[in-house]
């Protein structure tokens, strides 16, 4: 079997494992709390009607963005229909992203360190984790927060952004999103900044890191209009 193939099997084998373990049984012990059956109502609205705010804070005021509910929005028109709308159907469909999101992450971690072991350890140990295990099935916008961050840190390691101001959008706009669904996720986000910037410096392409630059600053301020 070449390398692609070893590659693409691996991050198959994730996929298929972890969302196995995240969606066992979610018909029956689903957790609907405050949170859930507010954003889950949130989601069975109108793309029209979706809040230009994210969810509330424990501290009496908002996430900087709506991408959690256009996420969970698109969760609910595609995966709502099989399962009569009920918020378990957002859940299957989080576990999906947060399941997508490992194997994006081992085939990245992969070709960075050129070991499926090390790439394979670091997926069973951010996924087995108690906590996160418990949590990753669930209507909730630090899970869509931890989905995304994990997303930007696999394209930052397989350089994604080098070479198109396209990418480096993507990078970026994946990355702010985070921030959008969980503001815990700024730490990540200024790390995919800095990742992103430190290539043209540490070449000395001065001009690569003004347009480099530019591209991050307004992805970030065209995700920040809604909110604005």
């Amino acid at each position: 079997m070449n390398m692609a193939r070893r590659v693409a099997a691996l991050a198959v084998l994730t996929f298929g494992v972890t969302f196995t373990l995240r969606v066992r049984g979610i018909s029956d012990h689903f957790w609907l709390l405050e949170d859930q059956i507010r954003d889950w109502s949130i989601a069975l609205s109108s793309f029209s009607e979706l809040p230009l705010v994210g969810s509330p804070t424990h501290f009496d005021g908002y996430t900087i963005g709506p991408a959690f509910y256009w996420i969970l929005w698109a969760i609910r028109i595609t995966l709502g229909p099989w399962f009569q709308n009920l918020p378990h159907a957002g859940g299957i469909g989080q576990a999906m992203l947060q399941s997508g999101a490992d194997a994006l992450l081992v085939v990245a971690i992969w070709r960075r360190t050129r070991s499926p072991w090390i790439a394979l350890s670091t997926v069973v140990m951010v996924t087995t984790a108690a906590y996160d295990l418990a949590l990753s099935a669930l209507v909730w916008n630090p899970t869509m927060g931890s989905v995304l961050a994990r997303v930007a840190m696999a394209l930052v390691l397989l350089g994604w952004h080098d070479g198109s101001t396209i990418r480096v959008a993507s990078t970026t706009a994946v990355a702010w999103s985070a921030v959008h669904a969980y503001t815990g996720a700024i730490f990540v986000a200024v790390s995919v900044f800095v990742a992103i910037l430190a290539d043209p410096i540490i070449r000395r392409n001065w001009m690569d890191v003004r347009r480099v630059g530019r591209v991050v600053v307004i992805t970030v301020s065209l995700l920040q209009t809604p909110y604005m």
